[in-house]
């Protein structure tokens, strides 16, 4: 299992420079960084693309989610936010990352079901264009609030029926936060899981706020379960401090030295 951080402790509004924010996260030891992509509209120089293949690191790319809807029932939308993922695609490849992270999106007006088979157009568009490219697209799991998809054990075992090269992240706080057990998570889908993102679980908090160590979820047993497995997982904790000691809990759950 490698190890990786987010951007959240590295970003800040008066520095947006990718490179800046990566030699920050080496010198704090991480040897992995998951890119969050470009906004609509935005794009990196070649010299930029290429500078950042040539950081030594292992990358992921989570996909643009603040300005898509995967799952809307306005096909202006929906086609809107299936052009922004190709993009993030090509980005992904740019840079020698083999894993984009998708959200699915949120019912926006529709019924669920008709959300559903939006997501689902969306998926049948992307995911032959991700395979073109040698690149992995893997669903999130949500969190529950408000009117997002794919929250629950259900709905990802449906979502995964449909779309064989599908994989998924699997977002540990998410399910804490939806106050599901995690163990059939990880059971029911292990051959279809192609990454994780974690951080602590406190009710009612965000959970990048929340540090490992003051979760009120014991991740430690999953993190063993998993530990062996041949990806990479994300630590999604926006303080710099609480990242890095979040490696350090993470890496003896996985010794089985925790607590």
């Amino acid at each position: 299992m490698i190890i990786a951080t987010s951007p959240l402790p590295y970003r800040n509004p008066l520095n947006n420079n990718y490179l800046e924010q990566i030699a920050q996260a080496r010198r704090d030891g991480f040897s992995a960084y998951e890119l969050h992509a470009c906004r609509r509209g935005q794009r990196l120089s070649e010299e930029g693309l290429a500078a950042l293949s040539k950081t030594g690191m292992t990358f992921s790319v989570h996909a643009n989610y603040m300005d898509n809807n995967l799952s809307s029932c306005d096909p202006v939308v929906r086609k809107a936010g299936v052009g922004q993922i190709k993009a993030d695609i090509l980005f992904a490849k740019a840079v020698k990352a083999g894993l984009v992270v998708v959200h699915p999106g949120c019912r926006d007006g529709g019924s669920e079901a008709e959300a559903f088979e939006s997501l689902n157009q969306s998926l049948r568009e992307l995911l032959p264009f991700a395979c073109q490219h040698h690149i992995v697209l893997a669903l999130e799991n949500m969190d529950g609030s408000g009117n997002k998809l794919c929250s629950t054990h259900h709905d990802l075992g449906e979502i995964l029926v449909l779309h064989p090269a599908l994989k998924l992240t699997i977002d540990f706080a998410h399910i804490g936060m939806t106050h599901q057990d995690i163990m059939p998570f990880l059971s029911d889908f292990r051959d279809r899981i192609a990454h994780f993102h974690i951080s602590g679980f406190a009710e009612g908090k965000p959970h990048p706020e929340v540090p490992l160590q003051a979760s009120q979820i014991d991740f430690g047993p999953y993190l063993h379960r998993i530990r062996d497995w041949d990806m990479m997982i994300t630590i999604e904790i926006s303080d710099r401090r609480g990242a890095i000691k979040g490696r350090d809990v993470i890496e003896a759950c996985f010794l089985g030295t925790s607590g």
